[in-house]
């Protein structure tokens, strides 16, 4: 075989063989671009099934008589949205330091009032001694588990290091029960400052050690985000 006819044999296998990846990522940048057009067809801000992280971190504890005995400081997610922890501060029993409380654990429930607890105030006080020793490792169980309040204000990056924009607002559906939408702002190039909602669980969260979280989108993410706010 000539060299000139191994060159276009070599260059039509690899070719061939980056086909399989192309189709993939084109699939995903339509997907995504999908799920942005359909969560943004009305400005997620606006939709009354969705509750404002500002308004969540205020939202009161309540015993299992339906007695408010304290308020929530902070949530800690998973990277799918679904709460691990709340970090409560039982004020009105003047119990102490703010602790952490397993969601599942604890059996606890979002209503439309605040956050229930299947315990009263009496046993609260009894177990609260155990929650606040053990504060240290009861604030999520995985590596990607991070807290409201180191995701708002957070940078959204792609993975190939653009900055795409800065995370204004978590979402959560009715009555708190889990973290829906992250609400952005853009910061890439002439769409600076125009805002979209992306689904919470479709990124990647990276917690550092006491600042706000990483928030890492694919590159076939990343370009969906761009073009579909150029579009709008």
């Amino acid at each position: 075989m000539t060299f000139p006819r191994l060159f276009i044999l070599i260059a039509t296998l690899m070719v061939l063989s980056a086909m399989p990846s192309i189709a993939q990522a084109q699939s995903a940048y339509n997907q995504y671009m999908e799920t942005l057009s359909e969560l943004n067809r009305i400005d997620p801000m606006q939709r009354s099934s969705y509750e404002r992280a500002d308004k969540i971190l205020r939202r009161r504890v309540l015993d299992n008589k339906n007695k408010v005995i304290g308020e929530v400081n902070d949530i800690i997610l998973s990277s799918n949205g679904s709460i691990e922890s709340l970090y409560v501060d039982f004020n009105r029993l003047r119990l102490g330091p703010a602790v952490y409380l397993n969601y599942r654990q604890m059996n606890i429930s979002s209503v439309s009032n605040g956050y229930a607890l299947a315990f009263d105030d009496n046993q609260m006080e009894n177990i609260y001694p155990d929650l606040l020793a053990n504060i240290a490792t009861a604030a999520g169980e995985d590596e990607d588990d991070t807290s409201v309040k180191n995701v708002v204000g957070a940078t959204v990056k792609s993975e190939d290091g653009r900055k795409i924009g800065e995370v204004k607002n978590v979402l959560f559906s009715a009555n708190g029960g889990r973290a829906e939408v992250l609400y952005l702002a853009m910061a890439f190039g002439v769409l600076r400052g125009q805002k979209v909602g992306l689904p919470y669980g479709s990124l990647e969260y990276r917690p550092t050690a006491g600042g706000k979280a990483e928030i890492i989108a694919t590159k076939e993410q990343a370009d969906a985000i761009i073009d579909f706010v150029k579009s709008e």
